[in-house]
């Protein structure tokens, strides 16, 4: 398929269904979509799916921190080495064909060096892989969620298997799996499983509630809105040079520090700056995390398709209408309450029509096909659930 013909998987396969109805991101293999994991978001899900996915890149990086800490650098090497371009989510920054962010065997070295020899590992703020984003230099969202896939493939390698059953997609037999971590013995393994492959290429489908656009936690979020608020108040504290005044009328006295003074004199923002000011400040950090996980949500569907919910929710009742009776049609019925099921209870799926703040939240999405005068898609649902 050349990058002239783009075609997402519903499409290649005739699935019939919009990004709506389907629990994966519904990718075009001619290209890379601009969507991370993110794994301080994968934390914050509570899934089992998630969970477990969590659990390996947590049980990698521990290992991974403890080698270092304890001077086996060798080893730790050998651990990082696996963590290389992953090409089979279509997911990330690069252009063209798909190759992931450029995470080679050279990229990898360069990563593991920045981190070895990064402030952040030598003082100990370093705990999370995501927190090599804010404190590492040439570490960011996308090299963040290409380590981040390589960890979780056995999850993503299980759950591309049972969308390819779900939707009836073709799989090929003992294809290579890959490097997969195991966290029960803290090694890398690999093994033959069937695979979904498009022009003798291997696909990882990935879950849509996982990925976003990894804007909550960055180095720049967390300089901006937490270090330098900070020191302005440390500054208006301590009523130093930085401190500005002002007379008003009533004779009172205004007084501000200019978060460009700050940078300027103290605070440049450059990522070992932000791991001394961590070492000094945990909780500013904390505080940065929590408000990181408040603010984090998956996308709505609308990301994804220019489909509108509207006319995804006719077709869906229309079609359910017309499905004949008998054991003929039940292929199709059960596809279609499939969409259904997903439209209703997918975390993402965002009920705009509705104008609530908790669209997403699966007891407003049920409401909100009662609303549409769709009572058919939601008792359908219910009986097969």
């Amino acid at each position: 398929m050349s990058a002239k013909s783009p075609m997402r998987i519903s499409k290649r396969y005739k699935l019939g269904v919009s990004q709506f109805e389907l629990d994966f991101v519904d990718i075009d293999t001619s290209k890379d979509l601009p969507l991370f994991v993110d794994p301080h978001f994968l934390g914050q899900r509570t899934d089992r799916w998630s969970v477990d996915a969590s659990a390996s890149v947590q049980s990698f990086f521990q290992r991974f921190l403890t080698l270092l800490r304890a001077g086996n650098k060798a080893e730790a090497r050998r651990l990082f080495s696996p963590l290389g371009e992953p090409n089979e989510t279509c997911l990330g920054l690069s252009r063209g064909a798909p190759r992931g962010s450029g995470i080679g065997e050279e990229l990898a070295d360069d990563m593991f060096d920045g981190l070895a020899q990064s402030k952040a590992m030598k003082t100990g703020v370093l705990t999370d892989l995501e927190d090599a984003r804010v404190f590492v230099r040439g570490i960011d969202k996308d090299r963040v969620s290409d380590m981040t896939t390589v960890l979780i493939r056995g999850q993503l390698l299980q759950y591309t298997i049972e969308q390819c059953q779900l939707w009836s997609v073709p799989v090929t037999a003992d294809v290579p799996s890959g490097d997969v971590w195991d966290s029960a013995t803290g090694t890398w393994t690999s093994y033959l499983i069937p695979r979904l492959v498009i022009g003798k290429r291997p696909i990882l489908l990935v879950p849509k509630g996982i990925v976003s656009f990894s804007k909550q936690y960055t180095a720049q979020k967390f300089h901006q809105q937490f270090v330098l608020t900070y020191l302005k108040h440390e500054h208006l504290r301590l009523d130093t040079v930085l401190v500005q005044r002002r007379k008003r009328r009533d004779g009172s006295i205004r007084k501000w520090v200019t978060k460009k003074s700050i940078v300027e004199r103290e605070s440049p923002g450059d990522k070992d700056y932000l791991a001394g000011f961590t070492e000094r400040h945990v909780e500013v950090f904390a505080d940065f995390k929590a408000r990181a996980a408040q603010e984090e949500d998956s996308l709505p569907d609308e990301v994804f398709t220019r489909t509108k919910l509207e006319d995804v929710v006719a077709h869906l009742e229309r079609a359910l209408a017309n499905v004949p009776a008998g054991n003929d049609s039940a292929a199709t019925y059960h596809r279609l309450v499939t969409g259904i099921l997903e439209l209703c209870f997918s975390p993402g799926a965002d009920c705009a029509a509705l104008g609530n703040a908790d669209s997403r939240r699966p007891e407003t999405r049920r409401y909100y096909f009662r609303q549409c005068g769709s009572p058919r898609l939601l008792s359908s649902a219910t009986r097969c659930a």
